[in-house]
């Protein structure tokens, strides 16, 4: 007993690990403009690069929600690469991968603020 709480103990310590490991549980990775950061600056305008991987998930789909105006959902292929212009103006916009399995769902964003 005391070695299995020893390990759920090490893999809560280290979600990166159990996330990296995978184990049984649906995940989903974004990635704009080549990178992870939370926070991103784009000009309006300007195109963006999404790149997204989903694992053990049945769907996946996309969304752009802008806090001053603007919505933008559509179903996507459960792992690509998407080139797309920023389509309205807002001093921010989240860019969110939503990923439906049987087991639940998994979601990943990124914040990108613009400029003009």
């Amino acid at each position: 007993m005391k070695v299995l709480c020893s390990i759920a103990l090490f893999f809560l310590m280290n979600p990166a690990l159990s996330r990296a490991e995978g184990g049984d549980h649906p995940s989903v990775n974004l990635r704009v403009n080549n990178s992870e950061e939370v926070s991103q600056i784009a000009q309006v305008g300007n195109l963006i690069s999404l790149e997204w991987a989903s694992s053990r998930v049945d769907s996946c789909s996309i969304a752009l929600i802008g806090d001053k105006s603007g919505y933008l959902f559509f179903s996507i292929e459960l792992s690509g690469i998407e080139t797309i212009q920023l389509p309205w103006v807002s001093d921010r916009i989240s860019v969110r991968v939503l990923c439906a399995s049987g087991m639940g769902r998994v979601s990943d964003e990124i914040v990108v603020v613009t400029y003009y």
